[in-house]
């Protein structure tokens, strides 16, 4: 992932999706901001695997779910500050209906993850 896409994910606004959490999920100060640089983390992954295979992680699950409730904001943010001009990150409701399959991208996620940021994932 280049440097540029690195900024633009780390400057990406979510002061809206901030304030949803914390008045829908009813999340603490603390773990709001613990879930947004989680997301910010799974979306870098998700620019560097080209959209396939890396897998949300609790928390930052709980945040991409409620981000793409809001469609025109979600869209802009991948957009914007993502660079995917054809659509966005997509979301697929039967991901885990293939336990083995599932299991493979949450250990390939983990892997990834590791690998690019020094640490487990949640």
């Amino acid at each position: 992932m280049s440097d540029v896409m690195r900024t633009r994910v780390a400057c990406l606004d979510l002061s809206a999706l901030h304030a949803r959490l914390v008045r829908t999920l009813d999340f603490a100060e603390s773990e709001v901001n613990a879930a947004l640089i989680a997301y910010r983390q799974f979306l870098k992954l998700k620019v560097a695997f080209d959209d396939t295979d890396a897998v949300h992680l609790s928390p930052s699950l709980q945040v991409w779910h409620s981000h793409i409730l809001d469609t025109s904001g979600y869209m802009a943010a991948c957009q914007l500050a993502l660079d995917i001009t054809a659509g966005f990150l997509h979301h697929d409701a039967d991901g885990a209906a293939d336990q083995e399959a599932c299991d493979k991208r949450v250990a390939a996620t983990r892997f990834a993850f590791r690998a690019r940021f020094g640490a487990e994932c949640s």
